[in-house]
């Protein structure tokens, strides 16, 4: 946790997982954390208001299930991640696709929006496709 909640941060926590706060907001990219032996925080210990999933490859998903079901956090990603992130549970999601940008309404609405942009890659699951990830 950041002692003064105004300063911008970006920590990176080992292969794709960020952590930013921006503004006061808790943002989480890519929380690969529990299997990454590069990481430098726990699923348990993070705390997030917002999870952006770029795809769908168990290297970036992760531990997004736990700790959106922990916190509360809204995770954004596409369409179809989202549609499966339901599935499982997570009740807090906003799909956007490709070109699409949102402004969502809180402390991140100072910040840049996140835009979805082409990642040229499959988005598979462990469910979907055993073994793909």
């Amino acid at each position: 946790m950041i002692a003064d909640e105004n300063v911008n941060k970006l920590t990176w926590h080992g292969h794709a997982a960020f952590s930013l706060h921006i503004n006061g907001a808790r943002v989480l990219i890519d929380p690969f954390l529990s299997d990454n032996q590069f990481a430098s925080i726990n699923a348990e210990e993070v705390d997030a208001d917002y999870i952006l999933i770029t795809h769908g490859h168990g290297d970036h998903v992760g531990d997004a299930i736990r700790i959106a079901q922990r916190t509360g956090a809204l995770v954004i990603s596409n369409f179809e991640i989202c549609n499966w992130l339901q599935s499982q549970g997570v009740e807090r999601v906003h799909p956007q696709h490709i070109g699409g940008g949102y402004t969502h309404p809180s402390a991140i609405s100072n910040s840049p929006s996140p835009t979805t942009v082409p990642a040229f890659l499959t988005d598979p699951t462990e469910e979907t496709q055993p073994g793909c990830c």
